[in-house]
């Protein structure tokens, strides 16, 4: 998952490049973390998680997926503008 600003130079050290990774996401990453910890109680620093953001149809979002116990999975969707929940939802394995 690609964070924060990426800057490439030149040869010369002159700044030939920016990209802002955060710039369509109002709701930051750290909020996000708080989020999760704070409304779910999963602190995302655990392995566990899988944790991704990317743009949705326009729409900027963070997903978080997850082993919820042996016969499934959870996955939860945050709209990365205001950090509203689009989705919390529980998904059964499939063999």
């Amino acid at each position: 998952m690609l964070l924060g600003v990426l800057e490439k130079f030149d040869s010369n050290g002159k700044l030939i490049q920016e990209t802002n990774y955060d710039k369509d996401f109002a709701f930051d990453f750290t909020h996000f973390i708080k989020k999760a910890k704070n409304e779910f109680g999963l602190d995302l620093n655990d392995e566990k998680f899988s944790v991704n953001r990317y743009i949705d149809d326009g729409l900027p979002v963070y997903v978080i997926v997850y082993e919820y116990n042996t016969i499934g999975f959870k996955f939860i969707k945050v709209d990365g503008t205001n950090g509203n929940i689009i989705f919390n939802k529980f998904v059964p394995r499939t063999e």
